[in-house]
């Protein structure tokens, strides 16, 4: 697969290199046309390539703005609210989907380079013409350690499929977020909500 620089940023910023795209892309979806599988193994080839400890700020502005290609943020802002969303405006929804996308971003990127000393091994596909999950599973390059099981969940948009939730030894990454959530809004507003995301995106 030919391998490209892409530019996403001012010249001065690192490169993150992946392929699928045209050389002046900004963005595009680079899942196209991919099975469910292939999808995820091209996500998890763009980690090993690039995600390590001690990347510079730069290398991580430019990997979280490629997750946009691979993770359906707005679906997993809104699942991270359950029934509640629909009690908050639409000023308070696009608010909301903003800082969320910012927060889960910086939080999944530190445990992709928490996980960069695994090697990983993609198992099963299980899909439908709308829904998908792909195991992989994360065994440590040194040492003796249990291996991590992680499922990828992903939803079929247009001729593309995206992330919209990660379970991790059967604990889903959107629930635990919803548990705080929803936790905060009722007991404290949405601007004591708004404020959390805004916290966890420093």
């Amino acid at each position: 697969m030919r391998t490209i620089i892409t530019v996403l940023f001012l010249s001065f910023l690192p490169s993150v290199v992946y392929a699928g795209c045209p050389e002046t892309a900004e963005k595009c979806d680079i899942t196209a046309s991919r099975t469910p599988k292939e999808s995820i193994k091209e996500f998890r080839t763009l980690v090993e390539k690039n995600v390590k400890s001690g990347m510079s700020e730069g290398a991580k502005r430019v990997f979280m703005n490629i997750m946009s290609n691979y993770f359906d943020f707005n679906l997993m802002a809104q699942a991270s609210m359950g029934g509640e969303w629909k009690n908050l405006t639409e000023e308070e929804k696009t608010e909301f989907k903003t800082l969320f996308g910012k927060m889960i971003r910086t939080s999944y990127l530190k445990k992709l380079i928490n996980h960069s000393s695994y090697d990983v091994t993609l198992g099963s596909e299980k899909s439908n013409t709308t829904n998908a999950r792909v195991k992989t599973t994360l065994k440590k390059k040194t040492g003796k350690s249990q291996p991590i099981e992680v499922e990828y969940r992903l939803i079929k948009q247009g001729n593309s499929w995206k992330i919209y939730d990660v379970v991790t030894d059967e604990v889903s990454l959107v629930k635990n977020y919803r548990s705080t959530f929803i936790s905060i809004y009722k007991k404290n507003g949405s601007k004591a909500l708004m404020d959390h995301l805004k916290k966890n995106t420093k």
